[in-house]
């Protein structure tokens, strides 16, 4: 059996609306104002995960042993 991890931006009080500002909301893009300096390294590296998990990449093979026109 897998493992499906789900991610998402939230502030603590459960804001999720407009993290990036595009929106145009009053309080948007909370998300880069409050995010730290290792945001951009932090998005590439879970991105980077996952694609590969699914394109089945990950430590146990996932699909691309079972499809390997897939990868």
């Amino acid at each position: 059996m897998g493992t499906i991890v789900v991610t998402t931006n939230t502030t603590l009080d459960g804001v999720v609306q407009d993290p990036d500002g595009k929106e145009g909301l009053p309080f948007g893009g909370w998300f880069s104002q409050f995010g730290g300096r290792d945001l951009g390294a932090w998005a590439e590296l879970e991105t980077d995960e996952a694609l590969r998990a699914a394109r089945g990449m990950g430590a146990r093979g996932g699909l691309a042993s079972t499809r390997p026109e897939c990868s």
